[in-house]
């Protein structure tokens, strides 16, 4: 019989040495991951520190929306008005309106003033039925998304 020729020791340590690189880079990537989740939400991505720049949506802006009047004649001038939180001020409110149960539509887009509010005004279509608008303020770093509850006009 013919014995098996020895393995060199060698290729064995070699192969050891990879199996242990290969855990260790795993959990070099683990503890790396690790860090990048632990890191809180307001804190720069470079730096670690607290960042008022690259902070998050934390809060939400409240929109409210009021319409001068609920029922009136085809061709009636109606003013869509409302306010937003006082930080706000030069940015821009989408107002969206939708006829009967249909989709709503961007109608205007309306830039907030000084005083924290805005305003628009619509002319009463001459198809009879029920108008909805409603404003939307798309958010920014500090304020998430927001919608103002609906106003609905009728055109008699």
């Amino acid at each position: 019989m013919r014995n098996a020729p020895e393995r060199p020791v060698r290729k064995t340590r070699r192969l050891r040495g990879t199996f242990l690189v290969i855990p260790a880079l795993a959990l070099t990537a683990l503890v790396s991951a690790a860090a990048i989740i632990a890191t809180p939400a307001t804190a720069h991505p470079s730096s670690g520190q607290p960042c008022s720049r690259c902070h998050t949506q934390t809060a939400t802006a409240t929109v409210t929306l009021k319409v001068s009047a609920t029922r009136v004649h085809p061709r009636a001038v109606v003013k869509v008005s409302g306010k937003v939180p006082a930080d706000h001020t030069w940015t821009k409110v989408n107002i969206q309106k939708r006829f009967r149960a249909g989709a709503w539509k961007a109608w205007k887009t309306v830039t907030i003033t000084s005083t924290s509010t805005f305003s628009a005004k619509w002319t009463a279509q001459a198809t009879k039925g029920k108008y909805s608008f409603r404003a939307v303020y798309r958010g920014d770093r500090k304020y998430k998304r927001s919608v103002s509850a609906v106003r609905a006009v009728t055109v008699y």
